[in-house]
């Protein structure tokens, strides 16, 4: 998941930022020469950033959102993004980068980088398949509800924050289901071989099944400091949430995926095979790779390390 590389990136700041970091061949009063203002602005970053994705701060143990769900695909939030981004790459534009610390010019050519290749992803039609076999809301929501992941279940209030935000899944659902049919109209579509494999992951979810599926675990292991009162609540607050909202939405989710995308799956599997798909591609290697290198180039290179 993508949040991952963001929190490796902002860590990277702060850490660059540091003032016992230094930098080999500086001296240590050019390496460690600190601009709070800078500082300041990748603070604010980080804390805007958590307010417009949620789960990434739940992931990311900060605990202030976990009863919000955002819907990262709507046209609308990337239109949110695409302003987010923008500010912060005028913002991050207002220093001059050679007044700045050896530290601090590592950490501006890493944000400015960042706040570039965001915009750029926008610029393609990703939120036309809402998630994959692989990189999957559905997935990540069992493992937060599974109550042995980030989403914790130690408090009355964790309780409520979860069935808050499990609550908004069946908007989320409906929603994805109308972005994969945009992709379906615009020839933007998963290989049929990994539509076969979302299938089963959802009807999995979606199984009604309590002693089995995996949302009902906090049900099943209450702390021990909760009353008997607070017990009988909770459930019934959570277990209305699963049977009205959550298990439904994974349904709605198999069925459509089985009876109206996977008709419409391509049989190819490269990106390439997508409109657009080919500077998609290399698009993603410049943000993995840091490089401009051509896939041909980077092959080229692996082969003869093996050799």
């Amino acid at each position: 998941m993508k949040f991952l590389v963001i929190a490796a990136l902002v860590s990277s700041l702060l850490s660059c930022n540091n003032p016992s970091a230094t930098v080999a061949g500086a001296s240590d009063s050019t390496a460690t020469a600190k601009n709070d203002s800078l500082d300041a602005l990748f603070s604010n970053y980080w804390e805007d950033r958590m307010k417009l994705y949620p789960v990434e701060a739940t992931l990311s143990g900060d605990n202030r959102y976990n009863d919000r769900l955002t819907l990262l695909f709507t046209d609308s939030f990337r239109d949110t993004l695409r302003h987010f981004y923008t500010d912060y790459l005028n913002r991050i534009g207002g220093y001059q980068r050679e007044q700045l610390g050896a530290n601090d010019r590592i950490s501006y050519d890493i944000f400015k980088r960042e706040m570039q290749m965001q915009l750029e992803e926008l610029q393609f039609p990703g939120n036309e398949i809402p998630f994959n076999q692989f990189w999957a809301f559905p997935l990540d929501l069992g493992q937060l509800g599974s109550g042995e992941a980030s989403q914790p279940f130690k408090t009355v209030a964790d309780y409520r924050n979860w069935s808050q935000r499990a609550a908004c899944f069946g908007a989320w659902a409906d929603s994805a289901i109308v972005y994969f049919r945009k992709g379906m109209a615009s020839g933007v579509v998963l290989p049929r071989a990994l539509v076969l494999k979302m299938i089963p992951q959802m009807k999995d979810l979606g199984a009604p099944d309590t002693a089995k599926n995996v949302f009902y675990g906090p049900l099943r292991k209450f702390p021990s400091g909760f009353s008997a009162a607070e017990k009988d609540s909770l459930s019934g607050q959570l277990t209305a949430v699963l049977k009205q909202q959550v298990l439904p939405a994974y349904g709605r989710l198999a069925a459509f995926l089985q009876t109206e995308y996977l008709p419409k799956a391509r049989n190819t599997t490269g990106i390439k095979d997508i409109p657009g798909g080919a500077d998609r591609y290399n698009y993603l290697i410049r943000y993995w790779t840091t490089t401009d290198k051509t896939a041909e180039e980077i092959y080229a290179t692996g082969l003869s390390e093996v050799k």
